[in-house]
């Protein structure tokens, strides 16, 4: 066979591969899946998660803003909000007329976990045992969707308050601590007790509480020395934090919503007075 007519084979070969190729790749995009459902996420105003033998939760949309009514009362979570929501556009992989099957075999008798979004409900099942998909019942029609919201909506109730431990476009003007004050007077920084500290440092305090975000969040434990800090803002806000603990970490507790922010290693340097660690 000369080098001739083996060029012409291998170019040949080639064509039919990519055509093959491209045909496969217009098949893939031309199978678009069915969604879960055609809601709009914008519509959403109150979420409900009903679980079984553990609390409700209940969260309600005020101006574009995200809250837990319960059983706690606090900003919630965006990250863990929109996972919720993003259950809308979920793919389904496949699905089941109720009535014609079995519900127990998906465990829809009596789910574990109802999502409710506005009046909109979405019973969890359990997952295939081949691929792990879940199963979901959503107007009477069992899905089989990619699910990794399940373990969410079974955790505690603190999972899914907002990190940041003060209000994003809170104005502090004073810093009440255990045993000195800083107040913004005539646009400067103030300690009402002198200490060895220069201005700079201390709006680099504000800026760190402005920042603050915790590591986690948990349930409020009353400390055995209720030491606090108080922050304030110019327009009237007053947030008081308990010192849970400042070693080996720090925590600082809400008492009055019941949660409390654990924050990083260096957080102490950052927040407190010298004179307060």
């Amino acid at each position: 066979m000369n080098t001739r007519l083996r060029l012409n084979i291998g170019l040949l070969i080639f064509i039919i591969l990519l055509s093959s190729a491209i045909l496969m790749s217009k098949d893939e995009a031309d199978h678009v899946l069915p969604r879960l459902t055609k809601i709009d996420q914008d519509d959403i105003l109150k979420i409900e998660i009903l679980r079984k033998n553990i609390d409700n939760l209940e969260f309600n949309r005020v101006k574009g803003v995200w809250y837990m009514l319960s059983p706690y009362n606090f900003l919630a979570n965006t990250a863990r909000i929109n996972a919720m929501l993003h259950l809308l556009d979920s793919e389904s992989h496949g699905q089941l007329n109720r009535d014609s099957v079995d519900l127990a075999r998906f465990n829809l008798i009596d789910p574990a976990i109802t999502l409710k979004l506005n009046d909109h409900f979405f019973n969890f099942g359990n997952t295939d045992a081949i691929d792990t998909r879940r199963y979901i019942l959503f107007n009477e029609k069992i899905h089989l969707i990619d699910d990794s919201l399940y373990m969410q909506l079974t955790t505690n109730a603190t999972f899914f308050a907002d990190p940041k431990i003060l209000p994003t476009d809170m104005k502090i003007d004073a810093i009440q601590f255990p045993s000195n004050r800083m107040e913004l007077i005539n646009d400067n920084w103030q300690t009402q007790k002198l200490i060895d500290m220069e201005p700079e440092q201390l709006k680099k305090i504000v800026f760190s509480w402005n920042e603050a975000t915790a590591v986690s969040v948990s349930k409020y434990m009353k400390p055995v020395k209720k030491s606090s800090i108080t922050v304030s803002s110019s327009d009237g806000i007053t947030i008081k934090f308990f010192i849970v603990s400042t070693k080996p970490y720090l925590i600082l507790g809400r008492e009055d919503i019941g949660i409390q922010y654990h924050l990083g290693n260096d957080e102490s340097e950052k927040l407190l007075l010298t004179e307060n660690l």
